[in-house]
């Protein structure tokens, strides 16, 4: 596949900690955080863009919990350890 990606970000000029507190899924960051050190298992369901498989990988940053996170998306599925 040849040509240029090109990705428009409206938010580009403001930093990324800011442009991640934009994404609807970091109002539940706290919650997340909670229910994953809380259950083995959690089920997680957004819109698509909500900033579900890049953000909730995320929250290992913020847990001592060891997290296996399997994510569905349109193409198949993927598996972050």
């Amino acid at each position: 596949m040849c040509g240029t990606t090109f990705v428009y970000n409206p938010y580009v000029s403001i930093s990324l900690d800011r442009q991640r507190q934009k994404l609807p899924i970091y109002k539940s960051r706290d919650h997340i955080l909670f229910l994953v050190e809380k259950f083995q298992t959690l089920v997680l369901v957004g819109e698509t863009g909500s900033g579900k498989s890049t953000q909730v990988p995320q929250v290992r940053n913020y847990s001592f919990v060891s997290l296996h996170i399997i994510s569905s998306v349109p193409f198949g599925l993927r598996i972050i350890k």
